[in-house]
Protein backbone atom coordinates (compact mmCIF):
# COMPACT_ATOMS: atom_id res chain seq x y z
CA UNK A 1 0.00 0.00 0.00
CA UNK A 2 1.61 3.49 -1.12
CA UNK A 3 0.10 6.45 0.64
CA UNK A 4 2.32 9.29 -1.19
CA UNK A 5 2.97 11.03 -4.48
CA UNK A 6 5.67 12.72 -5.86
CA UNK A 7 6.20 16.01 -4.95
CA UNK A 8 4.07 15.50 -1.72
CA UNK A 9 4.95 17.51 1.44
CA UNK A 10 4.62 14.74 4.35
CA UNK A 11 6.04 15.24 8.04
CA UNK A 12 8.19 13.34 9.74
CA UNK A 13 6.80 9.85 10.96
CA UNK A 14 3.95 10.34 8.31
CA UNK A 15 3.33 6.91 6.83
CA UNK A 16 4.31 6.86 3.43
CA UNK A 17 3.88 3.35 2.31
CA UNK A 18 3.44 -0.41 3.96
CA UNK A 19 4.59 -3.82 2.60
CA UNK A 20 2.34 -6.61 2.55
CA UNK A 21 3.01 -8.14 6.00
CA UNK A 22 0.79 -11.11 5.63
CA UNK A 23 3.52 -13.67 5.60
CA UNK A 24 5.26 -12.44 9.25
CA UNK A 25 1.76 -12.29 10.71
CA UNK A 26 0.71 -15.76 10.02
CA UNK A 27 4.22 -16.68 11.24
CA UNK A 28 3.89 -14.53 14.31
CA UNK A 29 0.53 -16.26 15.21
CA UNK A 30 1.94 -19.50 14.22
CA UNK A 31 4.55 -18.78 16.53
CA UNK A 32 2.69 -17.84 19.30
CA UNK A 33 0.57 -20.37 19.38
CA UNK A 34 3.07 -22.94 19.11
CA UNK A 35 4.22 -20.54 22.49
CA UNK A 36 0.90 -21.19 23.88
CA UNK A 37 0.86 -24.54 23.86
CA UNK A 38 4.48 -24.98 25.22
CA UNK A 39 3.69 -22.74 28.01
CA UNK A 40 0.86 -24.90 28.67
CA UNK A 41 2.88 -27.99 28.75
CA UNK A 42 5.81 -26.09 31.05
CA UNK A 43 2.76 -25.52 33.66
CA UNK A 44 1.68 -28.88 33.38
CA UNK A 45 5.34 -30.48 33.62
CA UNK A 46 5.43 -27.82 36.98
CA UNK A 47 2.39 -29.17 38.65
CA UNK A 48 3.78 -32.89 37.77
CA UNK A 49 6.83 -31.67 39.53
CA UNK A 50 4.44 -30.57 42.37
CA UNK A 51 3.00 -33.19 42.69
CA UNK A 52 5.98 -35.41 42.19
CA UNK A 53 7.78 -34.20 45.35
CA UNK A 54 4.87 -34.30 47.52
CA UNK A 55 4.54 -37.72 46.83
CA UNK A 56 8.20 -38.32 47.12
CA UNK A 57 8.56 -36.75 50.77
CA UNK A 58 5.37 -38.87 51.17
CA UNK A 59 7.37 -42.03 50.73
CA UNK A 60 10.35 -40.49 52.11
CA UNK A 61 8.23 -40.17 55.61
CA UNK A 62 6.92 -43.48 55.70
CA UNK A 63 10.27 -44.74 55.33
CA UNK A 64 11.68 -42.58 58.34
CA UNK A 65 9.02 -43.84 60.52
CA UNK A 66 9.16 -47.52 59.51
CA UNK A 67 12.92 -46.95 59.90
CA UNK A 68 12.27 -44.73 63.62
CA UNK A 69 9.90 -48.06 64.20
CA UNK A 70 12.45 -50.52 63.60
CA UNK A 71 14.75 -48.65 65.71
CA UNK A 72 12.38 -48.17 68.71
CA UNK A 73 11.97 -52.24 68.74
CA UNK A 74 15.53 -52.81 68.33
CA UNK A 75 15.99 -50.58 71.35
CA UNK A 76 13.18 -52.39 73.15
CA UNK A 77 15.07 -55.65 72.25
CA UNK A 78 18.54 -54.85 73.22
CA UNK A 79 17.86 -53.51 76.61
CA UNK A 80 15.36 -56.65 77.30
CA UNK A 81 18.72 -59.19 78.14
CA UNK A 82 19.63 -57.06 80.18
CA UNK A 83 16.84 -56.41 82.00
CA UNK A 84 16.52 -60.31 82.29
CA UNK A 85 19.57 -60.66 83.77
CA UNK A 86 18.77 -58.83 86.43
CA UNK A 87 15.60 -60.08 87.15
CA UNK A 88 17.39 -63.23 86.71
CA UNK A 89 20.21 -62.22 88.98
CA UNK A 90 17.50 -61.18 91.90
CA UNK A 91 15.50 -64.37 91.40
CA UNK A 92 18.94 -66.35 91.76
CA UNK A 93 19.74 -64.59 94.80
CA UNK A 94 16.67 -64.77 96.02
CA UNK A 95 16.21 -68.74 95.66
CA UNK A 96 20.08 -68.95 97.02
CA UNK A 97 19.34 -67.35 100.10
CA UNK A 98 15.78 -69.56 100.49
CA UNK A 99 18.35 -72.80 99.94
CA UNK A 100 20.77 -71.83 102.66
CA UNK A 101 17.97 -71.28 105.14
CA UNK A 102 16.75 -74.84 104.56
CA UNK A 103 20.02 -75.82 104.47
CA UNK A 104 20.22 -74.77 107.99
CA UNK A 105 16.73 -75.33 108.93
CA UNK A 106 17.53 -79.69 107.55
CA UNK A 107 20.88 -79.31 109.76
CA UNK A 108 19.03 -78.74 112.56
CA UNK A 109 16.76 -81.37 112.59
CA UNK A 110 19.52 -83.51 111.64
CA UNK A 111 21.28 -82.73 114.60
CA UNK A 112 18.73 -82.95 116.93
CA UNK A 113 17.03 -86.11 115.56
CA UNK A 114 21.04 -87.49 115.09
CA UNK A 115 21.28 -86.86 119.20
CA UNK A 116 17.68 -88.42 119.98
CA UNK A 117 18.57 -91.82 118.18
CA UNK A 118 20.69 -93.47 120.97
CA UNK A 119 18.47 -91.54 123.58
CA UNK A 120 15.88 -94.40 122.06
CA UNK A 121 17.64 -97.37 122.42
CA UNK A 122 18.02 -96.67 125.99
CA UNK A 123 14.74 -95.67 126.47
CA UNK A 124 15.30 -92.33 127.36
CA UNK A 125 12.56 -91.14 125.19
CA UNK A 126 9.68 -93.04 123.49
CA UNK A 127 9.59 -93.79 119.81
CA UNK A 128 7.10 -91.12 119.02
CA UNK A 129 9.23 -88.50 119.75
CA UNK A 130 11.82 -89.92 117.61
CA UNK A 131 10.01 -90.38 114.55
CA UNK A 132 8.85 -86.35 114.96
CA UNK A 133 12.62 -85.87 115.08
CA UNK A 134 12.77 -88.31 112.39
CA UNK A 135 9.75 -86.54 110.49
CA UNK A 136 11.30 -82.88 110.64
CA UNK A 137 14.30 -84.36 109.17
CA UNK A 138 12.62 -85.73 106.17
CA UNK A 139 10.75 -82.76 105.80
CA UNK A 140 13.55 -80.28 105.56
CA UNK A 141 15.20 -82.42 103.37
CA UNK A 142 12.59 -82.21 101.11
CA UNK A 143 12.12 -78.70 101.34
CA UNK A 144 15.83 -78.35 100.11
CA UNK A 145 15.59 -80.97 97.45
CA UNK A 146 12.50 -79.23 96.11
CA UNK A 147 14.22 -75.65 96.90
CA UNK A 148 17.22 -76.95 94.21
CA UNK A 149 15.06 -78.15 92.10
CA UNK A 150 13.61 -75.05 91.40
CA UNK A 151 16.80 -73.15 90.97
CA UNK A 152 17.68 -75.79 88.25
CA UNK A 153 14.44 -74.48 86.73
CA UNK A 154 14.61 -71.44 86.94
CA UNK A 155 18.10 -71.32 85.49
CA UNK A 156 16.93 -73.56 82.57
CA UNK A 157 13.78 -70.94 82.24
CA UNK A 158 16.71 -68.12 82.25
CA UNK A 159 18.76 -69.30 79.54
CA UNK A 160 15.50 -69.80 77.43
CA UNK A 161 14.27 -66.59 77.80
CA UNK A 162 17.99 -65.28 77.29
CA UNK A 163 18.16 -66.94 74.07
CA UNK A 164 14.46 -65.49 73.11
CA UNK A 165 15.84 -62.46 73.51
CA UNK A 166 18.91 -62.39 72.08
CA UNK A 167 16.97 -63.91 68.92
CA UNK A 168 14.50 -61.22 68.89
CA UNK A 169 17.71 -58.89 68.90
CA UNK A 170 19.07 -60.01 65.97
CA UNK A 171 15.74 -59.73 64.45
CA UNK A 172 15.10 -56.53 65.43
CA UNK A 173 18.61 -55.64 64.11
CA UNK A 174 17.36 -57.14 60.33
CA UNK A 175 14.20 -55.38 60.29
CA UNK A 176 16.31 -52.02 61.18
CA UNK A 177 18.64 -52.78 58.27
CA UNK A 178 15.52 -53.45 55.65
CA UNK A 179 13.98 -50.59 56.77
CA UNK A 180 17.04 -48.81 55.92
CA UNK A 181 17.78 -50.37 52.76
CA UNK A 182 14.08 -50.22 51.69
CA UNK A 183 14.65 -46.04 52.32
CA UNK A 184 17.33 -45.72 50.42
CA UNK A 185 15.95 -47.69 47.19
CA UNK A 186 12.90 -45.74 47.49
CA UNK A 187 15.40 -42.85 47.50
CA UNK A 188 17.26 -44.16 44.21
CA UNK A 189 14.22 -44.69 42.60
CA UNK A 190 12.96 -41.51 42.98
CA UNK A 191 15.90 -40.40 40.71
CA UNK A 192 15.45 -41.31 37.06
CA UNK A 193 11.99 -39.93 37.60
CA UNK A 194 13.19 -36.36 38.74
CA UNK A 195 15.95 -36.56 36.84
CA UNK A 196 13.78 -37.06 33.48
CA UNK A 197 11.29 -34.79 33.90
CA UNK A 198 13.94 -31.84 34.89
CA UNK A 199 15.13 -32.15 31.42
CA UNK A 200 11.49 -32.41 29.98
CA UNK A 201 11.33 -28.76 31.56
CA UNK A 202 14.28 -27.60 30.56
CA UNK A 203 13.43 -28.48 27.22
CA UNK A 204 10.11 -26.60 27.17
CA UNK A 205 11.82 -23.38 28.95
CA UNK A 206 14.38 -23.34 26.25
CA UNK A 207 12.14 -23.71 23.53
CA UNK A 208 9.39 -20.71 25.55
CA UNK A 209 12.67 -18.81 25.60
CA UNK A 210 13.91 -19.27 22.25
CA UNK A 211 10.07 -18.49 21.11
CA UNK A 212 10.03 -15.10 22.91
CA UNK A 213 13.43 -14.49 21.07
CA UNK A 214 11.75 -15.25 17.81
CA UNK A 215 8.75 -13.06 18.75
CA UNK A 216 10.80 -10.40 19.29
CA UNK A 217 12.24 -10.38 16.16
CA UNK A 218 9.52 -10.87 13.88
CA UNK A 219 7.37 -7.75 15.76
CA UNK A 220 10.43 -5.87 14.70
CA UNK A 221 9.91 -6.76 11.27
CA UNK A 222 6.68 -6.51 11.35
CA UNK A 223 7.31 -2.93 12.50
CA UNK A 224 9.92 -2.51 9.57
CA UNK A 225 7.19 -3.07 7.07
CA UNK A 226 5.87 0.48 7.52
CA UNK A 227 8.14 3.20 5.78
CA UNK A 228 7.11 6.27 7.83
CA UNK A 229 9.15 9.66 6.74
CA UNK A 230 12.37 10.08 8.86
CA UNK A 231 12.04 13.95 8.02
CA UNK A 232 9.49 16.54 6.86
CA UNK A 233 10.18 17.83 3.34
CA UNK A 234 8.96 16.72 -0.25
CA UNK A 235 8.99 13.68 -2.19
CA UNK A 236 11.47 14.41 -4.36
CA UNK A 237 11.09 10.17 -6.03
CA UNK A 238 8.90 7.46 -5.66
CA UNK A 239 8.80 5.00 -7.80
CA UNK A 240 7.48 2.61 -5.99
CA UNK A 241 3.70 1.31 -7.30
CA UNK A 242 1.06 -1.43 -5.50
CA UNK A 243 2.22 -4.64 -6.24
CA UNK A 244 6.00 -3.73 -6.84
CA UNK A 245 8.78 -6.22 -4.93
CA UNK A 246 10.86 -3.99 -2.55
CA UNK A 247 14.47 -5.45 -2.93
CA UNK A 248 16.19 -5.00 0.39
CA UNK A 249 18.67 -2.21 0.31
CA UNK A 250 17.75 -0.36 -2.91
CA UNK A 251 15.75 3.48 -2.07
CA UNK A 252 12.42 3.70 -2.83
CA UNK A 253 11.67 6.77 -1.74
CA UNK A 254 13.87 10.25 -1.20
CA UNK A 255 12.20 13.34 0.62
CA UNK A 256 13.80 16.86 0.04
CA UNK A 257 13.82 18.31 3.92
CA UNK A 258 12.89 21.94 3.63
CA UNK A 259 14.62 24.40 4.66
CA UNK A 260 14.84 27.67 3.32
CA UNK A 261 14.05 29.01 -0.28
CA UNK A 262 15.80 31.79 -2.37
CA UNK A 263 13.28 33.12 -4.91
CA UNK A 264 14.54 35.66 -7.74
CA UNK A 265 12.49 37.57 -9.87
CA UNK A 266 12.60 40.32 -12.68
CA UNK A 267 10.27 43.10 -12.09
Amino acid sequence: EVYFIEGQIVKKGELLLRVDSRRIQNEIARRREMLQADASEQARLEGLREAQERERLSRRRRAEADVALAQAEQARAAERPQRLAGVHSATAARTGAQIALLEKQRERTKTKRDRMAPLVNERIISAAEFDDADSDWREAEERVREAVLGRERDARLADQEQAQAAAELREADARVERAEAEREAALRAEEPARQELEIRLADVRGRIQAAREEDKSLALDLEQCEVRAHVSGIVTRGDVRVGDVIEPGKPGVAIAQQVAFRVSAAV
